[in-house]
């Protein structure tokens, strides 16, 4: 039988401890697998009877709403598996976007069926339909054996977040949800119309599509206009039992989503807790579906829970808690790396964890590396970058640059020494495309990847698919142009001693800046920069210089109780409150000398340091540090530290 998404949750239904096994929890509410099955196999019978449904239709599902309106996650989770066993396509998209993104959106994949939560995400999307197409949908483009849609949908449906037991934290509850406009149904009603009763329940029909597509993820939009990758049934499950092995769930562990599943971090993060077995958590529904920052939404939503990924801001928080999570055995860290300071603080505060950190692209379906975090994993190798460890078994990274063009049409496979991490020995791997070649170890290139996990190529944008996926001869994706800069080296063997070969990320390849003719990679510098005591996290950025071109600047998040002595807005913090009793003040100068001890060569240095307190500015309706505002940020804010002429 082909792989389907779903087929974890169909044989979990056909064990006899179904009725009593739980699948959900959300707030105060918890669902068994036996439960679930019957809602997702209802509200699939809803979406298949939607007028003009087929195979391959699809189903755009809001996750969150604006202004962080109730949303319970573990409903939405169940409209996710309802649209894939009843054969269609699932869109998720971010409910934190305006709705001249979201319009964009949903011109490009037509959907017959949108879901949102509540009347606040119902309206969002009315605003979005309402919007002008966009370009690429005017276009048409390829829709990769799809069922092509021209129409509005004919099934709206809104997600009833009111169900979930009290308000959080022990708050009193909140007033009722706004109205549906017009059009919309309530899922619940849907499930109540088509649920056959519980002692005819029968087992949970899973339908695919030609094509056996399962998702049409949007990409980040951090390196360029957000594009819908195309991810089979067969590259999900993939990639979700890979996160289940190399992050160790289990049958036992409680997940917290604390990555929504309109990235492909949280769908492929529900994929691995499908493969092994566990208990879907989400926070509770009057956070928005979002991750409480502080406060007894925060302890309550950690109750219970064994296992979650999160981005660094997310166990800062945590870590500023006050007591530790001792149930917490494994994290995922991902959107970005933490800072040294960070990771000891969220090693504090989730004593029993062990931390992992990944690489991953909305393109390969989630995580291309894994590394475990601390024991030295981030540091030692030399030269610069974010040490990101090595790709699961069945999955392969080559770092390779361009060669000359008069050298044969068709590259060897890569060498042993750039090749890490793959079950396959090298020569079983497909060659690189003409005029590209595998370098030796420690030689920055360009980062390739291959794996099971790869999208096929983008919906109706056939010349980005075929700059980043490159083809055999079946016309299937084998390797993943990631755009990003790397480089094959040791680090960590895996926290337990000995040199392990391994992936460096050395940044995307619109962020390796010439520096007075020198090369600096964004990356290196953030790695030097999140060494730095003191500091929460940092970005670097470039600033234009007429004699250099440009040099390095950085934009750093000042952690609580320190002092800022510098440009920005930092300064007015006055320490968080606590600076000036602990007596503890940063510089830009002492930015800059950390940055030279790590490592950093004299041009690679910032010369315009300006501090923040907070976070990061983020890719709009992501988690994802936005290096363009940042830059923005510093230009407004900045001055120069030390002299140009050591440049």
């Amino acid at each position: 039988m082909p792989p389907h998404f779903c087929a974890a949750l169909a044989a979990a239904a056909a064990l006899p401890g179904a009725p009593n096994t739980p699948f959900t929890r959300c707030g105060g509410r918890d669902r068994s697998v036996a439960a679930v099955v019957a809602r997702v196999a209802a509200l699939a019978a809803g979406m298949k009877s939607a007028p003009g449904w087929a195979p391959g239709a699809r189903v755009a599902i809001l996750w969150g709403a604006p202004s962080a309106s109730p949303f319970a996650g573990d409903a939405a989770l169940e409209a996710v598996l309802a649209a894939l066993a009843a054969g269609g396509v699932v869109t998720p998209l971010n409910g934190r976007l305006p709705a001249a993104a979201l319009a964009g959106c949903l011109g490009t994949v037509a959907p017959a069926v949108v879901v949102a939560a509540g009347g606040g995400g119902a309206r969002l999307v009315e605003a979005a339909l309402a919007c002008p197409p966009p370009t690429s949908a005017a276009a048409g483009g390829d829709w990769l054996g799809l069922p092509p849609w021209s129409g509005q949908p004919t099934l709206r449906l809104a997600l009833d977040a009111g169900q979930a037991g009290g308000a959080a934290g022990g708050a009193p509850p909140p007033p009722g949800p706004p109205p549906l406009p017009p059009g919309w149904a309530c899922a619940e009603a849907v499930i109540a119309r088509h649920a056959p009763p519980p002692s005819r329940q029968p087992p949970l029909a899973l339908l695919s599509n030609p094509p056996s597509l399962a998702a049409l993820v949007f990409t980040s939009g951090s390196s360029g206009p957000p594009k819908a990758a195309a991810l089979t049934h067969g590259a999900l499950v993939w990639a979700g039992r890979a996160k289940a092995a190399a992050c160790g769930y289990a049958s036992s562990d409680t997940y917290l989503h604390a990555a929504p599943l309109c990235h492909i971090g949280g769908l492929a993060g529900a994929g691995a807790v499908l493969a092994a077995g566990g208990v879907h958590a989400f926070t509770h529904p009057d956070t928005g579906g979002g991750w409480p920052q502080a406060g007894g939404g925060l302890e309550a939503a950690m109750r219970g829970v064994t296992a979650l990924a999160a981005v660094p801001a997310a166990l800062v928080d945590l870590a500023r808690v006050g007591r530790p999570f001792p149930l917490v055995r494994t994290v995922l860290v991902g959107g970005g790396a933490l800072t040294a300071p960070a990771l000891a603080a969220a090693a504090a505060a989730l004593p029993n964890a062990t931390l992992y950190g990944a690489y991953g692209l909305t393109e390969a379906g989630s995580s291309v590396t894994y590394a475990r975090l601390g024991g030295g994993g981030g540091g030692g190798g030399g030269g610069g970058g974010v040490w990101v460890g090595a790709p699961p078994p069945g999955a392969a990274v080559c770092v390779a640059a361009r060669r000359d063009a008069t050298a044969a049409t068709a590259s060897p496979p890569p060498s042993p020494a750039c090749l890490v991490g793959s079950a396959q020995p090298p020569a079983s791997c497909p060659p690189l495309p003409p005029g590209w070649a595998a370098v030796g170890e420690g030689e920055a290139g360009e980062v390739f990847a291959t794996s099971p996990g790869l999208a096929s190529s983008y919906l109706r944008d056939p010349a980005a698919s075929a700059a980043a996926f490159l083809t055999g001869a079946d016309g299937q994706a084998v390797w993943l142009r990631t755009g990003d800069a790397g480089r094959v080296g040791r680090g960590a063997g895996g926290g337990g001693g000995g040199a392990a070969a391994g992936l460096w990320l050395l940044g995307r390849g619109a962020e390796a800046w010439r520096v007075g003719g020198e090369t600096v990679h964004a990356a290196a510098v953030d790695a030097a920069l999140a060494a730095v005591p003191g500091l929460d996290c940092a970005l670097a950025v470039a600033r234009p210089d007429e004699r250099l071109g440009c040099v390095v600047g950085a934009l750093v998040v000042v952690s609580e109780g320190v002092r800022w002595a510098g440009p920005g807005a930092a300064a007015a913090g006055g320490g968080g409150g606590g600076g000036g009793g602990r007596g503890v003040t940063l510089t830009p100068s002492a930015v800059v000398a950390a940055c030279r001890s790590a490592g950093l060569p004299g041009f690679a240095l910032p010369r315009v340091v300006v501090g923040i307190r907070g976070g990061l500015p983020t890719v709009a309706g992501s988690a994802k540090p936005c290096r363009r505002t940042a830059t923005e940020v510093v230009g407004r804010e900045g001055g120069e530290v030390g002299s140009r002429s050591r440049l």
